[in-house]
């Protein structure tokens, strides 16, 4: 079961185990609305819509973004968990020519 509104975080993901497909599903928290995340749900112009949201704000001078778009596989509740279509945000500074150190600032 989600969160209620108070208690959800947009910096967390959430995943759900659907019994009826037998898979984990991917949630997050956005804007006051909780989404179904990756595979093909969305369209390209909710995929760009969500985008903008993502990165509305960004651009201090010491930081930079860079994104990923593919598979993604995370370990959640030690069970490694893969998704396809995934759409990674991620923050370095800008010293950080080389990416070794990134955050993680929105996937969906």
């Amino acid at each position: 079961m989600l969160p209620q509104a108070a208690d959800a975080s947009e910096e967390m993901d959430y995943y759900l185990f659907n019994s009826t497909i037998g898979a984990y599903e991917h949630y997050r928290y956005i804007r006051g609305q909780f989404y179904k995340i990756g595979g093909d749900r969305y369209s390209n112009t909710q995929i760009n819509n969500l985008i903008d949201t993502a990165v509305a704000g960004l651009g201090a001078d010491d930081k930079r973004y860079y994104a990923t778009y593919g598979k993604v596989t995370e370990t959640i509740n030690n069970e490694e968990v893969t998704q396809e279509n995934m759409f990674s945000l991620y923050e370095v500074d800008k010293t950080d020519t080389d990416h070794s150190n990134p955050i993680l600032v929105s996937r969906f």
